[in-house]
């Protein structure tokens, strides 16, 4: 039972802007000029995020209500690499992410709870029978100084579907949903670190700074108007 131990993967602060196209080419002009900063290759990340019958992590995410957990299965685009199941939330101001490494061909067993790993996640607690409420994928850029003590997202292509019936049997076979970009979509700017960015990208983030923006939400609320 192997979690991934990246500090900044699993517990962190973070905030979220929301920029336009022009404004998000301006950072990131900058943001590779920058000394010590290093630019990762494109990737593009595709998320199922799970919940229990009648959507009450969504519900809660979508109305601010009571504890924000998310409860998700992600590529992060890289060929090779198994699935991820995740399970995000804050607490006292900082970002927790349990992450456990899957194979596809193992997924069924860890949704129906026969596999012990679902439990870490809140599988059997947070929700006792998982369902797929949607997927969302984004091409993702990353910047992040040498030390590790910042990271920089830049998200955009942003779309968001209906699953299909039969994704978790397309997916145990290792295929990815497709999933069209929205034209209406934002670009998604996320400030992750462990003490303080550096100060300019704190005073150019500032005047953009969306605290309750989440990706799920949007996608939830684009999905089913009105609830």
């Amino acid at each position: 039972m192997r979690l991934q131990v990246d500090p900044l993967a699993l517990r962190r602060y973070e905030s979220k802007h929301l920029l336009d196209r022009l404004e998000a080419a301006a950072l990131e002009t900058r943001l590779a000029g920058a000394p010590g900063c290093v630019n990762e290759p494109v990737r593009w990340i595709t998320t199922i995020y799970l919940d229990g019958p009648g959507t009450p992590l969504c519900r809660r995410l979508v109305q601010g209500s009571g504890a924000r957990s998310r409860i998700r299965i992600r590529s992060y685009g890289v060929p090779g690499d198994p699935l991820f199941l995740e399970r995000k939330h804050h607490r006292r101001g900082q970002a927790l992410k349990t992450r456990v490494p899957i194979a596809p061909a193992a997924l069924p067993a860890v949704i129906a709870g026969a596999d012990p790993r679902a439990r870490l996640v809140g599988i059997g607690r947070l929700v006792q029978a998982p369902l797929p409420v949607c997927t969302v994928r984004y091409e993702r850029r990353i910047y992040r100084d040498a030390a590790g003590t910042f990271r920089f997202t830049i998200d955009r292509a942003l779309g968001a579907a209906a699953v299909a019936p039969d994704w978790l049997e397309r997916l145990a076979a290792g295929e990815l949903p497709a999933v069209e970009p929205a034209p209406d979509a934002p670009v998604v700017v996320e400030c992750k670190h462990l003490g303080s960015p550096p100060r300019w990208i704190e005073e150019a983030l500032a005047p953009h700074l969306a605290p309750d923006f989440s990706k799920l939400a949007w996608a939830f609320l684009r999905l089913r108007p009105g609830e």
